[in-house]
């Protein structure tokens, strides 16, 4: 049984990933702009904790929204979208995709307990080997 490293099998998922936004999002998302992707996700997620730190106005909110959509959109090639949103929460993912649009387009893709859309999962769970046996194609 050959073995595939952590490497080796996260950057199978990326690409996996990366086909299903494009598919989902009729995008132009590649590996360098998933890189882009994942700094944004981590901005993003830095500041889900900033705001639970301190009060912020809904201006504030607005506009921090509005950069980092826009930032996520261009990434993608895309216009805006309506399907994207910014999760506040800072105990997960920022950058998500609504349940409803996952569901309606029938697309597997890595999601979160609720069944959000993930943008820029790092699969950062990887920690053993796996064998060839246990991925599904």
């Amino acid at each position: 049984m050959e073995k595939l490293s952590n490497e080796m099998l996260r950057n199978k998922y990326i690409a996996e990933h990366i086909n299903n936004i494009n598919k989902l999002f009729n995008a132009s998302l590649d590996r360098g702009k998933y890189e882009l992707l994942l700094e944004l996700e981590e901005l993003a997620h830095k500041q889900a904790e900033i705001w639970c730190d301190r009060s912020y106005s809904d201006k504030e909110r607005e506009l921090v929204e509005k950069y980092f959509i826009d930032t996520l959109t261009d990434l993608l090639g895309i216009s805006g979208h309506e399907a994207i949103f910014l999760n506040g929460d800072p105990r997960g993912y920022a950058l998500k995709i609504k349940d409803d649009f996952i569901r309606d387009n029938k697309v597997n893709i890595y999601k979160d307990w609720g069944g959000y859309g993930i943008f820029a999962p790092d699969f950062a769970y990887l920690k053993h080997p796996i064998t060839n046996d246990e991925v599904q194609s």
